[in-house]
């Protein structure tokens, strides 16, 4: 036993010493090797015949023009951009849209893959991205990867990595939070040295990594050091887009699969003076297609919406991007607003014919009934479910002639069996999770679903009149949990409860019961 205790010793030991070593690696630099775009390359929204491509040229010129080529992938790599499929010249990028360029690339075939790069006016060239168009009538599935709340103060986007590198993919959701401009005091990862005073920052003092030029990238320093913490909403969520694509892995993400993103509270300002600065930032560096919603903030500003619609398959997958931020800041009260309700029927008008629909959004959407019966009985059930085991296996241990090592193994699997009772017990009545839902909830109610049910019924009623009830799934960011639920409308008898529904047959107003065995594959 007392060697186990030292193995579990050293092994921590190590733990230790490796998290320390990756903590003074903050693997942040540019992408250099394809300069002067040092921020990679992106493409977005993909449609049956249409992606966006995106790209950032750095350079000290007023003006720049760059060159956009794209090709389909079996010809191979490193086509000549003079006889590209696709491909053109844009002009007059300047510093008002930050030196970034969206391009939209139509005409293009359903379900295929294709590469594209960019070239600058000295033939310096890009990496090289792929990209795909949306699958049209009978496809049997698609490959969706959905990531949400992303800090890059918080540790290393391994997820991103693992997303460049499945080929089996075809796109990529993000739903929402997909920067963070203040740190995280608890979380101060990857916190580059010498950031200055400002309140997305407060606090962090010792906890940042150390010194720059132990460190840091050139360029990473550089740009900290250049950082002026009074500057303009705008300028201030320029830096952070700027500086989450010095990540190696999403800036890999990025290239590898078109990315359909929704945006949520750390994404735009919640403010009305920043909410302008920040959403132009985040459309400059996240290639998006977007309309403009007929509502204004408080303050008067226009509010530019996020909702979406995606097809794949023809008849498989509506994919119908809400947005859960602009309409709680408009002056209308409710979630989504209702000019987005009003397009969401129109929507819902055309999907009867699909045979699912996901939804993208960033906030919960099921309602959090939290549940706390089970805390005071944790303990309880522990001691009682380890000294059960304990028994049982002392019984079957005496019960049988051994050789006397087979009986000192049976009391070390003993012990273990009983350090492994107390973990199933705690795994199956710890109140973690429902603690920091109760925080997350009560701290900001404004937050979830729960506190608009008047969006939420209208939702579901949407779907019942367009008869669209069933095959429905919610994608949800914005919590840090992972769950799954079934979404049960309220009684509109009784708003406070809900109504009667049994998950072991289904029996109830389930959204999605009348098609769930026999839908296409997801």
């Amino acid at each position: 036993m007392r060697r186990a205790w030292l193995l579990a010793l050293t092994t921590v030991s190590l733990a230790i010493k490796q998290g320390n070593a990756v903590f003074a690696d903050l693997r942040l630099a540019p992408d250099r090797e394809h300069a002067p775009f040092l921020h990679g390359v992106a493409s977005a929204d993909p449609l049956t015949d249409s992606v966006l491509l995106w790209t950032r040229i750095t350079t000290e010129n007023a003006t720049a023009q760059v060159r956009w080529a794209l090709w389909d992938s079996s010809e191979g790599l490193g086509q000549s951009f003079e006889a590209p499929l696709a491909g053109g010249l844009v002009t007059n990028i300047t510093a008002d849209d930050d030196y970034t360029l969206t391009v939209t690339v139509d005409g293009l075939a359903a379900a295929k893959a294709y590469v594209y790069q960019f070239e600058a006016e000295d033939g310096s060239r890009s990496v090289l991205g792929k990209t795909r168009t949306a699958s049209a009538a009978g496809a049997e599935n698609v490959t969706l990867a959905f990531t949400s709340c992303s800090s890059v103060w918080s540790g290393h986007f391994n997820h991103y990595r693992a997303i460049a590198n499945d080929d089996s993919l075809e796109f990529w959701v993000h739903l929402g939070d997909y920067i963070y401009p203040e740190i995280d005091v608890s979380e101060t990862y990857r916190v580059p040295k010498g950031l200055c005073e400002h309140t997305w920052f407060e606090g962090i003092g010792d906890l940042q990594s150390q010194d720059p030029s132990e460190n840091e990238d050139a360029y990473v320093a550089a740009m900290v050091e250049a950082l002026d913490c009074d500057a303009s909403d705008l300028e201030l969520y320029r830096w952070v887009q700027a500086f989450y694509l010095l990540d190696p892995d999403l800036r890999a993400a990025r290239a590898a699969h078109p990315v359909i993103v929704s945006f949520d509270n750390h994404d735009l300002a919640d403010t009305d003076n920043a909410l302008e600065g920040s959403r132009k930032a985040a459309f400059e560096w996240v290639p998006q297609r977007h309309v403009l919603q007929p509502a204004e903030t408080p303050g008067g500003s226009p509010l530019v919406s996020t909702l979406r619609h995606f097809r794949f398959g023809g008849d498989l997958l509506d994919l119908i991007m809400l947005d859960t931020h602009s309409g709680r800041l408009s002056n209308e009260t409710g979630f989504l607003g209702e000019a987005q309700h009003e397009w969401l029927d129109e929507t819902l008008a055309n999907s009867s014919s699909v045979s699912w629909r996901m939804f993208g959004q960033a906030k919960g959407f099921m309602s959090f009934s939290l549940n706390r019966a089970a805390e005071g009985l944790q303990l309880y059930f522990g001691i009682a479910f380890a000294l059960a085991i304990f028994l049982l296996s002392t019984c079957v241990g005496s019960s049988v002639v051994v050789a006397q090592r087979r009986r000192r193994r049976n009391e070390s699997q003993t012990l273990d069996l009983v350090a492994a009772a107390i973990g199933y017990s705690r795994s199956r009545f710890d109140t973690t999770e429902i603690n920091y839902l109760e925080k997350a909830i009560t701290e900001n109610p404004r937050e979830t679903w729960d506190f608009y049910p008047q969006d939420r019924e209208r939702f579901f009623a949407t779907l019942e009149a367009r008869d669209v009830a069933s095959n429905n799934l919610v994608a949800s960011g914005d919590l840090h949990m992972t769950y799954f639920a079934d979404i049960v409308p309220y009684d509109q008898d009784d708003a406070d409860s809900l109504v009667f529904y049994d998950p072991e047959t289904y029996a109830g107003k389930r959204y999605g019961e009348n098609k769930w065995e026999s839908a296409s594959t997801l």
